[in-house]
């Protein structure tokens, strides 16, 4: 059965305003990910948790250890900044990100619960719980690339060291997929009620104000994220 949380939108604007805040600090960052893999270039935590291989993922943290240091724009790059940012980015992600983002997810789902028959409140509120279990499959997979982090400093120290691992690079890739389908599922389903909802005319007058404020957060993130843009841009035609 779905829950009766009071103000379900606002809490959900609240946690959508954080998951974009948090973007933004992730994408600050993010500015220094560079690796040597041949040739130094960038790569972005996708890369990390959708890597081909358990081998193309050990190049690109191994990769980090053998930066030399180099001016990227306005910022200086070397090998401790983009431990330390990568590191920072996933701390982040589980303390901020990950509870804004699931979070809003599960009170998304259990507000369209709420307003279904049985068997939609049932299936959405399936869908609302089961972010609990997304939300732990995104902490094991931290877990996995901090130990992963860890490793490749230790291989780039000494070379020949065999390094243990937390547990098989499949199974990795099992959690991201299943992580990333229970999360997209109860997002998408969720807001193809709430849309299908609105363009039948089946709402509240009382939903305006968090559509307003929804749309604010939404474009206050487009436009900074649009200014970060730029900036970076005209300090790499500045070089």
């Amino acid at each position: 059965m779905p829950l009766a949380i009071p103000d379900t939108w606002l809490w959900f604007c609240i946690a959508f305003g954080v998951t974009l805040f948090t973007t933004l600090i992730m994408s600050l960052q993010s500015r220094f990910f560079y690796t040597v893999d041949v040739v130094v270039r960038r790569f972005t935590i996708m890369d990390l948790e959708f890597a081909a291989n358990e081998k193309e993922l050990e190049n690109i943290l191994v990769g980090i250890n053998k930066l030399v240091a180099f001016k990227a724009g306005i910022v200086t790059v070397d090998k401790e900044k983009v431990s330390r940012a990568l590191k920072g980015q996933i701390i982040v992600d589980f303390l901020l990100f990950m509870p804004a983002a699931y979070g809003g997810i599960f009170l998304l789902c259990m507000k369209v619960a709420s307003q279904m028959g049985q068997f939609g409140q049932l299936t959405f509120s399936m869908l609302a719980w089961a972010q609990i279990l997304a939300f732990l499959l995104d902490a094991v997979e931290n877990v996995y690339l901090l130990h992963a982090i860890g490793n490749a400093k230790k291989k780039e120290q000494q070379p020949g060291l065999q390094t243990s691992a937390l547990f098989a690079y499949p199974t990795f890739r099992l959690i991201e997929a299943l992580k990333w389908g229970i999360a997209l599922t109860g997002a998408v389903s969720g807001l193809s009620v709430i849309f299908h909802s609105w363009v039948s005319g089946h709402y509240s007058s009382r939903t305006y104000p968090y559509i307003w404020i929804f749309a604010g957060e939404f474009l206050l993130f487009v436009g900074i994220s649009w200014i970060l843009s730029k900036r970076r841009k005209n300090a790499r035609d500045d070089e």
